[in-house]
């Protein structure tokens, strides 16, 4: 699990390929990222290029987050994934 200080952007990634011939694809992408307190984000999604994405979330509240993936359109799948987020300790 990857950790943060909170302040930092931190870059979310996907890439979605077909299950068929394991191809590159394109859909419309959602990330969405529920945090601690239990409320829930939705990060713009980046088409870098065929079937891959990127979003970037701005981390400023500590604790643990949980982020989900999810194509819709031509392609339908979803990935999670979670990362910590910790306080500046001098």
């Amino acid at each position: 699990m990857n950790n943060y200080v909170a302040g930092t952007l931190v870059r979310l990634s996907a890439v979605l390929k077909t299950s068929a011939s394991n191809a590159l694809t394109d859909a419309t992408m959602v990330c969405k990222v529920l945090l601690p307190d239990g409320t829930s984000s939705t990060v713009t999604s980046v088409r870098d290029s065929a079937g891959n994405y990127h979003a970037d979330y701005l981390a400023s509240v500590v604790g643990l987050h949980r982020y989900e993936w999810i194509a819709r359109g031509a392609a339908t799948a979803a990935a999670r994934g979670q990362f910590l987020v910790t306080q500046v300790t001098f």
